[in-house]
């Protein structure tokens, strides 16, 4: 498995840090502005994902960090991913322990490709689409309501949810793709349907909200 990536993160205008991360293999990026590319040539374990500090909360950029670590540090240790899930909603709990009015949560979006099977991952507002070959498009859904043109998160990881959140989960043999992953910031910024010009237009535009995103091409031999 042979994969591609390019990545951006970048501080909103709105926002005095910023409050996203990415996961890109192992490495955590989170600073107000970063774009890089990475090539991970004949290998059978990658991990990509972004987070997303829930606004409004305390500690988003805290919050989004650790659920990534907690992630990260999972997924080296265990390859049963009904158990990365409960790790991950267990940060969850203590999350939403540590304040009882807006304590810290995320949203959160990824996938672990390892073995040539997808395991795809995602709670609240990040998003991420999977292009196939023959056309296909898997989007993951959004736990988001519209209240009076505002969007109202129903459930993140930690945050106060219940049980500290629930992590949805997807699974399925890999084929050559491209992934895209992305925060509610970039899906605001750019028009998200064409992959190829998300990480440039977050790079090059100045954003009201911090925006991240992952773009991956994956070819299967």
């Amino acid at each position: 498995m042979n994969i591609s990536t390019r990545y951006v993160t970048k501080k909103g205008r709105s926002k005095p840090q910023n409050e996203d991360a990415a996961l890109v293999d192992n490495q955590i990026i989170q600073m107000d502005w970063a774009t890089a590319s990475d090539e991970f040539q004949c290998r059978d374990r990658v991990l990509l994902a972004v987070a997303d500090g829930i606004g409004g909360h305390s500690d988003g950029a805290s919050a989004a960090n650790t659920v990534l670590s907690t992630l990260l540090l999972a997924t080296k240790e265990i390859t049963d991913f009904d158990e990365i899930s409960r790790k991950i909603t267990a940060t969850g709990e203590l999350l939403g322990r540590k304040s009882r009015h807006y304590p810290p949560g995320a949203a959160l979006a990824g996938a672990l490709l390892f073995d040539k099977i997808f395991h795809i991952f995602w709670a609240g507002d990040c998003v991420m689409k999977l292009f196939f070959a023959d056309g296909d498009i898997f989007q993951t859904t959004q736990d988001s309501i519209d209240v009076f043109g505002r969007k109202i998160l129903t459930n993140a990881i930690g945050g106060g949810t219940p049980n500290g959140g629930t992590l949805h989960l997807a699974s399925f043999s890999a084929q050559s793709c491209r992934v895209l992953m992305f925060t509610d910031g970039a899906g605001e910024t750019v028009d998200v349907t064409d992959a190829d010009i998300v990480i440039n237009a977050i790079a090059n535009s100045d954003v009201d909200d911090d925006a991240t995103a992952i773009l991956a091409d994956v070819i299967i031999r």
